[in-house]
C-alpha cells in the first residue's frame, strides 16, 4: 500500500511540475489573452456536456434492473433497495466533489488576491439540505410502517442525480465567473505585463483544474456503475450491502485525497501573483 502510494505522489509530481512548466511557458508567451479565455470556455462546455452523459449512463444501468409488474415482491424490494443505495451513494459524492471545487475556488481566489467564502458556506447549505427528504421519507416509512413505491425511490434517485448536475454546473460557472472577473480592465500595450501575466496564468490553471476534474467525475461515476453491479448481485443472494458501501467510500476518499495533495503540490510550486 505505502509503495503504490508513493507512485501516485510521483504521479501527481510530475504532473505539477508540467502544469508549472506549462504555466510559466505559456503566461510569457505571445498568444493572445483572449485565446485562454476561449479554452477555458470550451472546456467548461466540455465538462458539462461529459457530465449530463455520465449522469445519463448511470440513471440508465439502475433503470436496467428495474422490475417488471410480473416480477416477485423480493425482486421488487431489492430493486428499492438497489435505487435507495444508489441515491445515498451519490449523496456522499457530491458532497466530496464539491469540496473539491471549493478548493480550486478558494485557490483561484488567493491567486486574484480575493477570498469568496459565501460560496462555500451556501454548498454546505445546499448538500445538508437535500439530505433532508429522503430522511424523512424513510422516517415516514418506519413510523407508519407504509411501504415506499418504486417511484418514489426513483423520484428522489432523479432528483439527485438533477442536484448533482446543478451543484456542478453551478460550481463551474462560479469558477469561470471568479476568472473573468480578475481580467485586467485594459489591455492596451503599456498596461503593465506583470498584471496580463498574472491573469494568463489564472486562466491556465483554472482551464487545467476543469481537465482534470472531468476526468475524476468520469473515474468516479465509472466506480458508481461498478456499485451498482455489485449492491444488485449481493441483494439477489441475501448478503449484507454495508461493505460495499464502505468499499465505495474508501474508494472515494482515496481519489479525493489524491486531490487534496495535487492541490496542495500545486500551492507550493506555482507562484501566481495577485495584484491585480
Amino acid at each position: 500500500m505505502s509503495q503504490r502510494i508513493s507512485e501516485l505522489d510521483t504521479i501527481l509530481e510530475n504532473r505539477v511540475i508540467d502544469l508549472e512548466h506549462f504555466t510559466k511557458v505559456h503566461a510569457n508567451g505571445d498568444m493572445e489573452i483572449n485565446y485562454y479565455e476561449e479554452m477555458l470556455n470550451n472546456k467548461a462546455e466540455q465538462m458539462k456536456n461529459s457530465l449530463f452523459n455520465d449522469i445519463e449512463s448511470l440513471q440508465q444501468n439502475i433503470r436496467a434492473y428495474r422490475p417488471q409488474n410480473s416480477d416477485s415482491t423480493e425482486t421488487r424490494r431489492n430493486y428499492a433497495q438497489l435505487v435507495e443505495n444508489s441515491t445515498n451513494a451519490l449523496k456522499f459524492t457530491t458532497s466530496k466533489i464539491s469540496h473539491i471545487f471549493s478548493r480550486i475556488l478558494q485557490r483561484s481566489s488567493v491567486i486574484s488576491g480575493s477570498v469568496a467564502k459565501t460560496h462555500t458556506t451556501a454548498l454546505k447549505s445546499a448538500i445538508d439540505g437535500k439530505l433532508k427528504p429522503l430522511v424523512l421519507l424513510l422516517l415516514n416509512r418506519e413510523k407508519y410502517s407504509r411501504p415506499v413505491s418504486l417511484e418514489q425511490y426513483e423520484e428522489m434517485l432523479e432528483n439527485e442525480l438533477k442536484d448533482f448536475q446543478v451543484q456542478i454546473t453551478h460550481q463551474i460557472d462560479q469558477l469561470q465567473e471568479k476568472v473573468r472577473s480578475c481580467r485586467p480592465k485594459t489591455m492596451a500595450d503599456h498596461y503593465p505585463d506583470k498584471t496580463r501575466e498574472a491573469y494568463k496564468k489564472l486562466l491556465i490553471f483554472v482551464t487545467a483544474m476543469l481537465d482534470e476534474m472531468r476526468e475524476l467525475i468520469k473515474t468516479l461515476f465509472d466506480r458508481h456503475r461498478l456499485f451498482v453491479h455489485q449492491i444488485w448481485q449481493a441483494l439477489e443472494v441475501g448478503k449484507n450491502c454495508d461493505g460495499l458501501r464502505r468499499e465505495l467510500e474508501a474508494d472515494i476518499e482515496r481519489h479525493l485525497s489524491r486531490w487534496e495533495r495535487y492541490i496542495n503540490m500545486i500551492e507550493e510550486k506555482i507562484e501566481i501573483p495577485g495584484d491585480f
